[in-house]
């Protein structure tokens, strides 16, 4: 709302204050649809910094409730109401990740809270974070944090273990 203001604004702001001659037809040539089609940069940066931060905590919460599912676009993109291409693109500028990204590092660090708190197989936690098995569980999870899932179990409870007890 606050954009669509500023571009309404601006033209009242370049007007010099002794002569209100700025038409009605004026101000709607800088209406944020215009500014955009005229190329205009700066109100281009202005109007797109992705989803709200409601909606993006939305999609975030179903993503994380549905981690053990088969997410897609399509399905993320209904629950904030926008087509799969546009939520595509505003979920990027609103999170610095796109949503296959995004849904990918949730994934891993699920996984990880997992290796860390339970004692469940690799299996088992690949099949709770949505991956078919444990083969494409480690290579995600290796292709992210840099080693196998078993790995990263070992480092941190040796880790926990060497740490002194207060």
């Amino acid at each position: 709302m606050d954009d669509v203001l500023d571009a309404l604004i601006t033209p009242l702001q370049n007007v010099d204050a002794g002569s209100w001659t700025t038409r009605p037809d004026q101000l709607l040539s800088r209406t944020p649809s215009k500014a955009l089609r005229s190329g205009d940069l700066h109100a281009r940066s202005r109007l797109s910094r992705g989803l709200s931060p409601s909606l993006l905590q939305r999609a975030s919460a179903y993503i994380d409730a549905h981690l053990d599912a088969k997410l897609r676009l399509p399905e993320i993109a209904r629950v904030v109401q926008l087509s799969p291409c546009h939520f595509a693109r505003q979920f990027k500028q609103a999170s610095g990740f796109s949503p296959h990204k995004f849904v990918v590092r949730r994934r891993i660090m699920r996984a990880a809270e997992l290796l860390l708190s339970t004692e469940s197989s690799l299996g088992e936690i690949a099949l709770e974070i949505g991956c078919s098995d444990q083969s494409h569980f480690t290579t995600l999870f290796r292709k992210t944090t840099g080693m196998t899932p078993r790995a990263f179990r070992d480092r941190i409870r040796a880790a926990l273990s060497a740490a002194p007890v207060e």
